[in-house]
């Protein structure tokens, strides 16, 4: 049985483990104390910070709106407003012009007493109109009037809420003096929430907080929330608290973020303000535990060179030599020996590695020779199986050009008739570049095209310069071009057409071969690419089969062939080249 010292010497993890845990336990702990004890201790002065400020805007808010009620009624005395709503059929226009300019002069020091009034209002209905304190006369709404006059005689302050707008009207007389008749007049003054909500946002210090102001019977829910996020959620839970209770506080959770929220209801206008703050926020302010924290910085700076000098020393340092050793046996260097001075898993790890590098430098004379020998040998023979299978067609063309008197043309095509047996029958290089390839295939499609006069149309792309180099095996477009003619324009008699084109992405370059013939089924598509792979493919004497085993040999299984449907209904052949193995 090994003990703790042959332990500790010869097991990484044992080491690498006790040494961590003897190290970061102790700090760890001591650290989480301070942690939470700080936290709690921001976190309760931050909660008594923001219901002070909670209180302290409802408060102000309350005290706003009771100074605007105040001058509402002492606006009610004004000799103006009486004269005009009790006998102005008495003045004349130049007096009543007057007593009017009078009274907009008030309504509007009224409005510039508080910065959350939007207009204050005189409705008077002897003279049938209302006087604003901003713009100026308006004719008088029947149906508002009477909204009004309804509302008026609330005990609430805030009577009514329309378009965006906190409603506080006072009717002459007064409730007490109220009969069934309506109002001499009306004094209305508009509360904008826009300018609430602004004066609320000026006592947020906290990035990343919200707040909600809202009234549940006049239908009031003003928030607004710098993450955007919150708000909804944070809303829910106070409708819920608030059944229970008026002020309070509650955490909550948003795409798993935590929130503390404060809120708190005022008697007097019945509105309820919350105010929210992530709880990452509340540790913004531990200046008092600064000490504290550089002191645990320094120790976990310390904590992470520590074990940054272990991890190096134990695993690091043999784990890079391991993997320099194994770049170089990738280039071909067999001649590699690990040496390790401990009785450890690197030390059982190293010694593998040295037995299979000799077991590589036994075989890789017979396995790889033979393996690359065999494979070279296979594709001679794939591409041998290739024949040409229109010779006898290319001489009924000549004599039919003969016959025509098409002397310029038999010239050009026993031209390119040369030019395709030269390529075909050349055995100095089993590879060409694309540029070559593409060449051909073009010169036998225009002989082949010959065929059918008129009937069917090429569509040749230029080769794109960045791929036009790459060495590719010799005759592998032909035989898909091929079998276009043989299988999908023959028996075209009209408006046929092939296209070749080229598709270059970073990793692969497609070589595509469409064409427009007899419509083909999916099940048709599946059946041709299922060929492809079947294991009987391999001695298969077709081209295309060909094409496909000759592009894997060559670049691997990521390349080859594939079908799918044209736009035009017919085939689409894909040849899939990656341009990272064309070398």
């Amino acid at each position: 049985m090994k003990g703790p010292v042959t332990l500790w010497r010869n097991s990484i993890f044992a080491r690498v483990l006790l040494t961590f845990l003897i190290i970061i336990l102790p700090l760890y702990f001591g650290g989480m104390s301070i942690y939470n004890w700080g936290a709690q201790t921001v976190k309760n002065e931050i909660s008594r910070y923001m219901l002070a400020q909670v209180n302290s805007y409802l408060s102000e808010l309350a005290h706003d709106i009771m100074r605007i009620e105040t001058l509402q009624l002492d606006c009610l005395s004004d000799t103006d407003l009486n004269q005009l709503a009790v006998i102005s059929q008495s003045f004349d226009d130049i007096s009543k012009t007057k007593a009017v300019l009078r009274l907009q002069k008030k309504l509007f020091a009224i409005k510039s007493s508080s910065e959350y009034i939007e207009d204050v209002k005189a409705h008077i209905p002897a003279i049938e109109r209302t006087i604003h304190a901003v713009e100026g006369i308006s004719e008088i709404s029947e149906d508002w009037y009477n909204a009004l006059s309804d509302a008026s005689f609330k005990n609430e302050p805030i009577k009514l809420r329309r378009e965006n707008l906190l409603i506080l009207s006072i009717a002459y007389p007064r409730q007490s003096l109220r009969t069934d008749r309506k109002p001499v007049f009306i004094i209305e003054v508009e509360l904008s929430e826009h300018n609430i909500l602004r004066a609320l946002k000026r006592t947020d210090p906290y990035d990343g907080t919200g707040a909600l102001l809202i009234n549940t019977s006049l239908g009031m829910k003003l928030l607004y929330d710098t993450t955007g996020q919150a708000a909804e959620t944070i809303y829910d839970i106070l409708l819920t608290k608030l059944k229970s209770s008026n002020n309070g506080t509650f955490q909550a959770k948003v795409n798993g973020k935590p929130y503390l929220a404060i809120y708190s209801t005022s008697e007097y206008t019945g509105m309820t303000l919350c105010k929210y703050v992530p709880e990452g926020q509340v540790f913004a302010p531990l200046y008092k535990y600064q000490i504290m924290f550089w002191l645990f910085t320094a120790a976990a700076i310390l904590i992470i060179f520590l074990f940054s000098v272990s991890t190096k020393r134990f695993i690091q340092q043999p784990l890079s030599k391991l993997v320099d050793a194994f770049k170089s046996v990738e280039t071909g260097n067999l001649n590699v020996h690990l040496e390790h001075k401990y009785d450890d898993e690197y030390w059982a790890l190293y010694r593998r590695f040295n037995k299979m590098v000799d077991k590589l430098r036994t075989l890789i004379g017979q396995v790889y020779a033979q393996k690359i020998l065999a494979q070279k040998a296979e594709l001679k023979q794939l591409q041998s199986q290739i024949n040409p299978h229109f010779l006898y067609n290319c001489f009924f063309n000549i004599q039919s050009m003969v016959v025509r008197g098409e002397y310029e043309s038999i010239g050009l095509f026993a031209k390119q008739l040369g030019s395709y047996f030269q390529y075909v029958t050349r055995n100095a290089a089993e590879d060409v570049p694309l540029k070559k390839e593409i060449e051909h295939a073009k010169i036998y499609a225009e002989i082949q095209a010959k065929r059918f006069r008129n009937r069917i149309a090429l569509e040749f792309a230029d080769t794109p310069a960045e791929i036009s180099g790459i060495i590719v095996p010799r005759l592998i477009v032909q035989p898909l071009i091929e079998n276009a003619f043989e299988h999908a324009l023959q028996n075209k008699l009209a408006n046929g057409l092939l296209r070749v084109y080229f598709i270059v992405e970073s990793d692969f370059m497609f070589i595509c071969v469409e064409d427009n013939g007899e419509d083909l089924t999916d099940e048709d598509i599946l059946r041709m690419n299922k060929k492809l792979e079947a294991e009987e493919a391999f001695i298969e004497t077709t081209g295309i089969v060909n094409i496909h085993k000759r592009l894997q040999l060559r670049f691997g299984n990521d390349s080859g062939l594939r079908f799918s449907k044209s736009e035009s209904g017919g085939l689409k052949a894909e040849m899939v080249i990656p341009l990272n193995k064309h070398e």
